[in-house]
């Protein structure tokens, strides 16, 4: 839209004819006084949130409580990763029952639901007779309660290797991880014989497990968040009151087990590395885990790093740029307690690491901006007789230092005619930093035939604001989702 004021309207003001196109009547005094309207910009906390890149990691408290929050990626380790699959396993048997071991190191295993395998027994023939083989596991059942059986016949002089899926079957072991098993080997009379014959699998899966799993480490990777309001932040400081590091652990394992922490610490932004330091790290944490009669649901276990317990408020003040820190997953970390537990094929531990900044703290000249397209216009005034009048409402618990820029094709080409930036009071708080009235701050500033020349080719304006709190002992202020600068400016025209 093309805006002409031009002396004309000026003109016909004097003659008290006509209001100009836009203008707003602002007194009601003894000289008449009009505001022809520039520009109204609106710098609330989604401009700081877009500034330093964060609007996705923005957070409200139900107080209104504005908090940055940055998280990192799930940090997990699988059951299969910890109790790996039974390899390959060959056993020779002979007529008869005994007693066989499992390869299972540091565990008492009491009962497993079979996942996959086959198991393939090779049988030996006699040089001479016919030998039939019955294979038996006893204490190994289908969901019938049928026992696992195995049967085959040699001809004479002739091996046979017969094959069972074991998928589907529950073994209910003896002490030690043995199982027993039952051979015999009879002729076509039915007569007792020699026998002998090798029982093998390759890849014996469970998906469930029940016993005592003896104390053991499962390393979770190494990770990594980027404190996005410190790494764009260009100027300026701004201190956290009341930082935390959030820490959650989702564990669906059947057994007593720890979160320790190998290292946690923060990069600044001159490299150097800053160390987390808490009883919390030192000790590690108790993870909840489900009960035997809790089978497929997932614990919560919530621990957080304030500076109640740590050094967090020194490390996150000094601005980092980055939070590191690596878990190590203990099961059984008690080698005293040797309860029976569980774990399925589907068992996980999950890490889950959250930065939470609330913007409760002060600011020390932290920067801010926000812009406003112009229209485009055509301006021919007395600067005589015309004023720059420049209105602020600050609903920052902030004191602001302000400057607007004008653009031209995103190149600058002026600013507010002023040598100085314009500095305004905070909105008034109470004595928790709570904001309870904004502040209204209204100014009026000479301008120049070069500087109303100047705006018609600006196409927008930006408020540049650099914010500081109060710096006194223990003072600290809140700032809220509903809070804002809002800056308006207009020419005002004075008819006497």
């Amino acid at each position: 839209m093309k805006k002409h004021l031009a002396l004309l309207l000026w003109t016909a003001l004097l003659m008290g004819s006509c209001t100009p196109p836009n203008a707003v009547e602002i007194e009601d005094a003894v000289d008449t006084e009009w505001a022809i309207p520039l520009f109204h910009i609106s710098a609330s906390l989604d401009s700081l949130f877009e500034e330093y890149g964060t609007t996705p990691y923005v957070d409200i408290y139900p107080d209104g409580l504005i908090a940055f929050i940055y998280q990192g990626d799930i940090l997990k380790v699988h059951s299969e990763e910890i109790f790996k699959p039974i390899g390959v396993l060959t056993i020779p048997i002979t007529p008869g029952r005994d007693t066989l071991p499992l390869p299972i190191d540091d565990q008492i295993i009491t009962r497993g639901h079979i996942k996959g395998d086959t198991m393939i027994a090779q049988l030996v023939a006699h040089a001479t007779d016919t030998v039939h083989y019955r294979i038996r596991i006893p204490s190994m059942y289908d969901a019938y309660g049928n026992e696992f059986v195995m049967e085959g016949t040699c001809l004479p002089q002739k091996d046979v290797v017969i094959k069972k899926s074991m998928a589907g079957y529950t073994f209910e072991f003896l002490n030690g991880n043995s199982f027993e098993i039952e051979m015999t080997a009879t002729t076509p009379d039915n007569n007792p014989t020699l026998g002998l014959a090798y029982l093998s699998f390759t890849d014996l899966r469970f998906s469930y497990l029940e016993g005592y799993f003896a104390k053991n480490t499962f390393e979770l990777p190494l990770d990594t968040i980027d404190i996005l309001v410190f790494q764009q932040q260009k100027e300026g400081k701004i201190y956290f009151d009341d930082p935390r590091i959030r820490v959650t652990a989702f564990n669906s394992f059947g057994f007593p087990a720890a979160a320790e922490i190998q290292q946690l610490f923060v990069i600044d932004k001159d490299g150097n590395k800053i160390p987390l330091q808490s009883p919390l790290i030192s000790h590690g944490v108790q993870v909840n885990y489900p009960s035997l009669d809790e089978i497929g649901q997932v614990k919560q276990t919530h621990f957080n790093f304030s500076k109640a317990n740590s050094n967090i408020d020194d490390i996150f003040n000094a601005n980092p740029i980055q939070l590191i820190y690596d878990f190590l997953g203990v099961g059984n970390p008690d080698t005293s307690d040797r309860s029976i537990g569980f774990a399925t094929d589907s068992s996980f531990m999950r890490i889950q690491v959250t930065v939470e900044l609330p913007l409760d703290g002060w600011v020390d000249r932290f920067v801010m901006t926000s812009t406003s397209d112009l229209d485009s216009f055509t301006l021919d005034l007395p600067t005589d007789s015309a004023l720059l009048k420049l209105i602020v409402h600050n609903g920052l618990p902030t004191a602001l230092d302000l400057q607007v820029y004008f653009y031209q094709n995103n190149t600058i080409i002026d600013s507010l005619p002023t040598s100085n930036p314009i500095s305004v009071q905070s909105a008034q708080v109470d004595d928790q930093g709570r904001v309870i009235a904004p502040r209204k701050s209204e100014m009026l500033i000479p301008i120049s035939r070069s500087w109303t020349d100047m705006l018609p080719k600006a196409d927008r304006a930006k408020a540049v604001l650099r914010i500081s709190t109060d710096r006194a002992p223990n003072t600290t202020v809140r700032v809220t989702k509903d809070q804002s600068v809002e800056i308006s400016a207009g020419i005002k025209l004075i008819v006497q």
